[in-house]
């Protein structure tokens, strides 16, 4: 009887076929990495702005007929956000060349201590006294809500743009991905939101969009990314969710020395992780450059180096005109009974 399942593909050969049909695309990418990184942004606004009038409809219903708060209503649209960006990802088959498959080791950890603190630990600091009086529900939806805000822009600008400018170069993958994560932050200008708020969030997200693709490329992986901007959002979130009217507040100058004073502490570490050395090594690692030769052969590191080695049935007289020896005497061998 013949098995109803053996012509069955498996989703292995799912995985494969989708891969190869998709195969002229990625080398495409590679090859135009400026235009490629250009039309993922270029996706993300169509959507943001298109789906963005739809679902700006749905808030307002759900908002006034299931009494949501801002918070609780944008988690609806963050979940759309993730959809967007997980589509190429999975149409790409990128799970792994924009980090999503990779963890960190102890080195990694290392590397996100200092961004821990400024990205997380210091603006907590400064709303402690708000923490302490937002609501558990606002609490539970400040960090629901980071987090899909976390894995969206991270996924897309860390992920598919940062991934697709690689290889133009280390740094102006970097440069140029958070130049495309602060730009679209303009789109909030459209919504409504004071020129004051928006501008202080473009000092913030350039600075740390450019340290965010720095422990992307040190760690290999995006979830460090993905956690230590779901903790640098949740304050702010967490403020938001107190006091909604703080989006329409004017700029003001110790906002924008504050803000200011941040993103250069992130630039400045940035710039640390990605020196001149760690440049160098991570070309080698993305491919962008040929792994160094080591410069001696018989170096430790080379696990074959080119010792002469010579047949058992080569005459004596083949070794003394040998281009190893020359005319020299080869090594005499010690009779079998000297090494007892």
């Amino acid at each position: 009887m013949q098995n109803p399942l053996a012509n069955t593909p498996s989703p292995t050969d799912i995985t494969e076929d989708r891969s190869s049909r998709f195969a002229s695309l990625k080398r495409w990418i590679e090859r135009h990495p400026y235009l490629s990184a250009l039309l993922f942004l270029v996706y993300w606004l169509a959507l943001l702005l298109i789906l963005g009038r739809f679902f700006l409809f749905i808030l307002m219903i759900t908002h006034l007929s299931l009494h949501l708060s801002l918070l609780q209503a944008n988690l609806l649209g963050e979940v759309l956000l993730v959809l967007i960006v997980v589509l190429p990802i999975f149409l790409l088959g990128w799970w792994s060349r924009v980090g999503l498959t990779r963890g960190i080791n102890g080195q990694g950890v290392v590397i996100c201590l200092i961004p821990l603190l400024l990205l997380v630990g210091l603006p907590l600091l400064g709303i402690v006294e708000v923490t302490s009086q937002a609501s558990e529900s606002i609490l539970v939806s400040a960090i629901a809500l980071s987090l899909l805000t976390g894995f969206a822009e991270e996924g897309m600008f860390r992920g598919l743009i940062l991934r697709a400018l690689l290889p133009a170069g280390i740094w102006p993958a970097v440069l140029i991905s958070a130049l495309c994560f602060t730009a679209v932050h303009l789109t909030n200008l459209i919504n409504g939101i004071s020129f004051g708020y928006v501008a202080g969030q473009l000092l913030l997200a350039f600075g740390s969009g450019v340290l965010f693709a720095a422990i992307r490329l040190r760690t290999n992986s995006l979830w460090p990314g993905l956690l230590l901007h779901a903790g640098h959002d949740v304050g702010g979130l967490i403020l938001l969710g107190v006091d909604p009217a703080i989006i329409r507040a004017p700029l003001t100058s110790a906002a924008i020395i504050v803000n200011g004073v941040f993103s250069l502490l992130f630039l400045l570490n940035a710039w640390v992780l990605l020196r001149a050395s760690q440049v160098q090594r991570l070309k080698v690692i993305y491919g962008l450059a040929p792994a160094p030769v080591p410069s001696n052969p018989y170096h430790l590191d080379n696990p074959h180096p080119p010792y002469p080695s010579y047949p058992p049935s080569t005459p004596y007289q083949e070794y003394t005109s040998s281009p190893i020896y020359g005319n020299q005497q080869p090594p005499q061998v010690p009779p079998d009974d000297e090494w007892r």
